[in-house]
């Protein structure tokens, strides 16, 4: 059994979703992770879980994965507070909000948009792979290791540096100039550019080191690019 094959079997929570200010899982989210990592280790699986504002990720084997699973969030519980004059204190409310926008959803849209432009090299690719239990779409993206959790040392050429700086100097450029660098060698200063062009045409941002990195073999790769705005 693979973790695909648990995630089939499991039927998604209709509030799949995080608090907004403490990042803590809603209840139903929280039990539905635990009975997908229960029944990994019941199949003797390696399996690790991440999650930002709009997506759940499961990845197994993280070592040596190739493809990571991922299931969007439906929303968050917001959380506020009220002065109480009675009690001359702070009482706390919270309620559930739907996002307008399934984000996994609009990634898969972006990345079909970017093989018509023709950049699809510099995003991870994303399809439809499954669905749960409950008919919920399980998506499925290449692994992608972020800017921002590299321990690997990447060593583009003095040149490339230094047109990597150049462009970072004449444009606003969300992308460290080593991974930029490391784009020029790899597909050229006009190809970036037009990843560029790409990226303010279709208003892509949210672009922080955890959304762009470095694939196993050495590729420069954006792996969240969907944005978010609820």
């Amino acid at each position: 059994m693979t973790l695909l094959d648990i995630l089939k079997g499991i039927s998604v929570p209709d509030q799949l979703g995080i608090y907004e200010e403490s990042d803590a899982f809603t209840a139903s989210t929280e039990n539905y992770i635990d009975k997908v990592l229960r029944e990994a280790k019941l199949n003797n699986l390696k399996v690790s879980y991440y999650y930002g504002a709009s997506q759940l990720v499961f990845i197994e084997n993280e070592d040596t994965a190739n493809r990571v699973y991922k299931l969007p969030f439906d929303g968050m519980i917001r959380e506020w507070s009220d002065y109480n004059e009675e009690t001359d204190d702070y009482d706390w409310n919270e309620e559930w909000e739907d996002y307008n926008t399934n984000y996994t959803a609009k990634t898969l849209e972006l990345y079909n948009y970017a093989i018509e432009e023709g950049v699809d090299e510099f995003f991870a690719d994303i399809k439809e792979e499954a669905f749960s239990f409950n008919h919920c779409v399980i998506y499925s993206q290449a692994f992608v290791v972020p800017r921002s959790a590299q321990t690997k040392s990447t060593h583009p050429s003095e040149d490339s540096l230094n047109k990597a700086k150049k462009i970072r100097e004449e444009k606003y450029i969300p992308f460290s100039t080593d991974w930029v660098a490391v784009c020029i060698e790899m597909y050229g200063e006009d190809k970036f550019n037009q990843l560029i062009d790409f990226i303010n045409e279709y208003n892509i941002e949210d672009l922080h080191q955890s959304n762009y990195g470095f694939t196993r073999d050495g590729k420069p790769m954006i792996l969240d690019y969907a944005g978010f705005d609820d």
